[in-house]
């Protein structure tokens, strides 16, 4: 049986997979660096102020933000999926465990038919 991430992996579109990648990006320590990289260049380069704000508070936000959404609902999915897969080991083993216990208890019985019978 596949594991619930490789299954609800398997599942996504191409685009899904894009947006996971782009979104995992844009929520890592890189991103933050080259963030505060490319603002300290509108400080360093003064005629570049208006360009830098720019694309900052219109190009990356517009990008960023839908993106994380998107990532964000997709890792939500992958979490039901494994939370589903969990429950099922769960109710299994539940199960089992119940076998098991009637076994125990159809044994003890026949013990104890042979120990009072003898």
């Amino acid at each position: 049986m596949p594991h619930a991430h490789e299954l609800h992996l398997s599942r996504l579109t191409a685009t899904e997979r894009i947006a996971l990648r782009v979104g995992g990006f844009f929520g890592s320590v890189p991103m933050f660096i080259a963030c505060a990289l490319w603002l300290s260049l509108a400080f360093l380069v003064p005629h570049m102020y208006a360009v830098v704000f720019f694309v900052s508070s219109g190009v990356i936000q517009l990008m960023a933000l839908p993106l994380l959404g998107i990532g964000s609902n997709l890792i939500s999915k992958q979490s039901e999926a494994r939370a589903d897969a969990d429950y099922q080991v769960n109710v299994q083993a539940y199960q089992d465990t119940e076998a098991i216990l009637a076994a125990i208890a159809a044994l003890n019985v026949k013990l104890e038919g042979l120990h009072g019978g003898a």
